[in-house]
């Protein structure tokens, strides 16, 4: 792993696994942490959850929004509603993900 060059020395292990893994993406909130140049010769690029969320969303938005609404419906107390949920998705850094859930809120 020593040969494994990123800003944050702590990320190392993830990018070895990764490879290891022989992962195509590493989906992490941290993508400034996993540069091109450490990524590209391995095959890799860095994705931020809310870019991955959105393509899954533009690829099954029926398959997203259950798998929302489950989380949703998941047993805690207090439960949750839609608008809470999606809020909590927006202090996360999911903007994009939260403009394409709400245009199906009715599924969630």
């Amino acid at each position: 792993m020593g040969s494994l060059s990123l800003p944050d020395v702590e990320d190392r292990h993830v990018l070895a696994a990764a490879i290891r893994a022989k992962a195509g993406v590493i989906v992490t909130f941290n993508v400034k942490h996993f540069l091109p140049e450490a990524l590209d010769p391995h095959g890799i690029e860095a994705q931020h959850p809310d870019e991955v969320a959105s393509r899954l969303f533009d690829l099954s938005p029926g398959a997203v929004c259950a798998a929302v609404r489950d989380q949703r419906k998941a047993p805690r107390e207090p439960p949750q509603s839609v608008v809470e949920l999606l809020d909590s998705f927006r202090s996360l850094g999911l903007a994009t993900t939260v403009g394409n859930l709400r245009t199906m809120e009715e599924l969630l």
